[in-house]
């Protein structure tokens, strides 16, 4: 769980930032959680 935790910080950092990767990298983490 906290592992899972970690992740979801890591995803809304990367959903908040402006790098051009940001949306798919956020994408990726979405659908690996899935």
């Amino acid at each position: 769980m906290r592992g899972r935790a970690r992740r979801i910080d890591q995803m809304k950092q990367l959903a908040a930032s402006d790098g051009p990767y940001a949306r798919t990298d956020a994408a990726a983490l979405l659908h690996d959680e899935a």
